[in-house]
């Protein structure tokens, strides 16, 4: 309805699902979903997104779960990690990451599990098809040694 606010987090990894289930597409079994169908968050029957949201952007990487996102740099360094709880701190200031060790352990195993399977999704080993060729080179993360700037290659 117009008006109408929904403070469920979705992401453009919901698309797919979203549209294919709104359309009744048929789509090969053997392909992943990393999001879910949106439709009933948009609609009001679930407040909240049952999987996690996984994202890159530049250098980090990033995961929304439940109330928490976690940011990453390093996929071998942990030190510069930072862990928000977006229910009660929407500007991202207050890093938790020190008081939730568990929490951020368990996010950081999910993130580096996704990336894997990025990469492998990236590569074409995911959907069995020997024609497949990537659109560009698979970017790694990597911190450049002693200037503390971030880069990707």
């Amino acid at each position: 309805q117009p008006g109408t606010v929904i403070n469920v987090p979705v992401s453009v990894l919901d698309y797919l699902p979203t549209v294919k289930n709104m359309t009744g597409a048929k789509m090969p079994n053997d392909r992943p979903f990393d999001g879910q169908d949106m439709m009933p968050i948009l609609k009001g029957k679930v407040n909240k997104h049952k999987k996690s949201i996984p994202f890159r952007f530049r250098n980090f990487a990033c995961l929304v779960k439940g109330k928490y996102k976690l940011i990453i740099e390093s996929r071998e360094d942990n030190s510069k990690d930072q862990l928000y709880n977006l229910e009660a701190d929407k500007t991202e200031s207050n890093n938790i990451v020190v008081a939730h060790p568990k929490i951020v352990s368990k996010m950081r195993d999910e993130i580096l599990k996704f990336l894997d399977d990025a990469q492998e999704s990236h590569s074409g080993r995911d959907y069995n098809d020997n024609n497949f060729n990537p659109v560009g080179k698979w970017r790694t993360m990597k911190m450049v040694p002693n200037n503390n700037k971030k880069t990707s290659q």
